[in-house]
C-alpha cells in the first residue's frame, strides 16, 4: 500500500484532494452496541507484507495468524502475492503456508503476482501478472474442488482511465474473477514497520505504543467508514475490512476483533457482504487508489468528501526498514 494516501481522480478526471485528519494513540470510548452489523476480513500480501523473515518465522507467523482469524471466527479470504512464494530452498515450505489456509476453511485469492501499480505498468502487463499470480494457488485449489474468483487490486488501483478499467475488468469476468473491493483498511501495512523496529530494540513499551496507536487507527476507520455509509445510504452497510499478513497483525488481530464485536459486528465471508444492495451501487471512478466508499461518492458528485483518518505523526519518525525481499536474490 502506498506511504500516503493519494489524491482522488473522479470520473471527470478532475483531482480532490483528500486532507487527512490525524489521530493519535488514544482510544476513543467504545461506542454503544448497536443492532447488529457484519464485516467481512480480507487478508492481503499472503505470505508476507513487509520485510521478509524466511520461512522458519514466516511459519511461525502464519501459525498465530490462523489461530487468532480461527478464535475470532472470521472466513477470512487471503490474498497471495505468488512472487514471494519463490525462495529458494523454500518453495516447498511455503505453499504449504497457502494450504494450511486452505485446511482451515479459508479462501484464497489472486493478489497479482508481484503487487505491481496497474497505473503505472498499464493494461497488458498488469494482466501477464493476473495470469502468473494465479499458478500455484489454482493448483492448490482445484484438488478441493474448488475455483480462484476473488481478485484484489495492489494498492486499490483499478486503471487510470476508464478504457482501461473497463477492459481489464473484462479480462478478470472472462477468467472467473469477481473483484473484492474495500471499505474499512486498517492501514497495518504502515503500522508493522514500526512495530518491527520495537520489537528488535526489545522495547516492549515502544512496541504496545504502536500497537495502541493501531487499535485507535482501526477504531478511526470504522468511525470514517460507518458515517459515510450512512451519508451515502442512509443505513449502515456490511463492510470489507482490508488488512495484511505481518507480525502486528498476527500478534494483535485478537485485539482488533474483539473491538469490532464490541461494536455489534458479526463477521461474515466476503461472498455474504457483497450480497447486500451497496456493492451494486454505480461506480464510475477511474485515477488513484482509493477504497469504495470514496469512489461511490465521487461517482455521486460528491465534492466535500469526508476526511480520511491517517496515522499519528510521531511515527513518521520512527526508522524503519522497508527493504523489500527480491524473489531474485539467492
Amino acid at each position: 500500500m502506498p506511504l500516503v494516501r493519494p489524491l482522488v481522480l473522479c470520473a471527470s478526471l478532475v483531482p480532490l484532494a483528500l486532507a487527512g485528519a490525524r489521530y493519535h494513540s488514544a482510544p476513543p470510548p467504545t461506542p454503544a452496541r448497536t443492532a447488529e452489523r457484519m464485516i467481512a476480513v480480507t487478508i492481503d500480501d499472503l505470505p508476507i507484507n513487509g520485510v521478509d523473515p524466511g520461512l522458519p518465522a514466516l511459519a511461525t507467523l502464519n501459525d498465530r495468524l490462523l489461530a487468532s482469524v480461527k478464535r475470532q471466527g472470521a472466513p477470512a479470504v487471503g490474498f497471495v502475492n505468488e512472487s514471494k512464494l519463490y525462495r529458494r530452498g523454500e518453495v516447498d515450505g511455503r505453499i504449504a503456508l497457502m494450504r494450511a489456509w486452505l485446511d482451515q476453511g479459508l479462501e484464497l485469492g489472486n493478489h497479482t503476482y508481484s503487487h505491481p501499480s496497474f497505473n503505472k505498468v498499464g493494461r497488458a502487463a498488469f494482466e501477464e501478472e493476473v495470469v502468473r499470480g494465479e499458478t500455484i494457488t489454482r493448483l492448490l485449489l482445484e484438488p478441493r474442488g474448488q475455483k480462484l474468483r476473488w481478485f484484489r487490486h495492489p494498492f486499490l488501483e483499478a486503471g487510470a482511465t476508464a478504457e482501461e478499467r473497463a477492459a481489464f475488468e473484462r479480462f478478470l469476468a472472462a477468467r472467473g474473477y469477481r473483484i473484492a473491493p474495500v471499505t474499512v483498511d486498517a492501514w497495518d501495512w504502515y503500522y508493522t514497520y514500526r512495530y518491527a523496529v520495537a520489537k528488535r530494540r526489545g522495547d516492549a513499551p515502544l512496541g504496545e505504543r504502536i500497537a495502541s496507536a493501531y487499535l485507535a487507527q482501526c477504531d478511526a476507520e470504522l468511525d470514517y467508514a460507518e458515517a459515510f455509509a450512512k451519508r451515502l445510504f442512509g443505513r449502515d452497510i456490511p463492510h470489507v475490512f482490508l488488512m495484511h499478513e505481518n507480525e502486528l497483525s498476527a500478534d494483535h488481530f485478537d485485539r482488533v476483533a474483539e473491538r469490532m464485536k464490541a461494536r455489534g459486528y458479526r463477521f461474515v465471508s466476503l461472498e455474504e457482504a457483497l450480497a447486500d444492495a451497496a456493492y451494486r451501487h454505480p461506480d464510475r471512478f477511474v485515477g488513484g487508489g482509493e477504497n469504495w466508499l470514496v469512489r461511490w461518492g465521487v461517482t455521486e458528485g460528491i465534492t466535500d468528501l469526508p476526511q480520511s483518518p491517517e496515522p499519528p505523526g510521531w511515527l513518521e519518525s520512527l526508522e524503519a526498514d522497508r527493504s523489500p525481499y527480491d524473489p531474485t536474490d539467492p
